[in-house]
This record gives structure tokens, sequence and C-alpha cells, in this order.
């Protein structure tokens, strides 16, 4: 999950401020097994373009740091 975030959410870990935003709960069922909630707040670029008086919109390349390029996701 960290290497998913460090490729395609990395303002989350850079940004002090957006932190915080990435959220684990761990509910204890019994002795054997848990359920683990893990909450991201994820972005996607659109770039929306009015041509002819219609509105296309397009997904954008997301971009990756440098640093983060070589690391799976």
């Amino acid at each position: 999950m960290l290497n998913f975030v460090r490729n395609e959410q990395w303002e989350l870990l850079q940004n002090p401020e957006l932190q915080d935003k990435i959220e684990f709960e761990i509910d204890h069922n019994n002795h054997e097994s848990y359920d683990i909630y893990i909450r991201i707040p994820l972005t996607e670029r659109v770039i929306v373009k009015e041509q002819d008086g219609h509105l296309t919109a397009t997904h954008a390349d997301e971009r990756t740091l440098p640093m983060f390029r070589h690391l799976p996701v």
C-alpha cells in the first residue's frame, strides 16, 4: 500500500498538512482474526476542455517523483 501511495499519491507523504489523511482502523474479531480498515484520500487529475460547445474530459498522466519511479505499485 505504501508503494502505491509513494507512486500515485506521493503528496500525502510529502506534504505535512496531508500526512494525517491516511487512516488505519483495526477491529479485533477474536483471538484469530482482525478487520483492518485503511482510508486513503485518492485524487485523479482530469483536464476538461470546451470545443465546439461541448465539454471533453481527459484523464491526465499523474506525475511520479523520480525518487519513487523504481518502486513497484
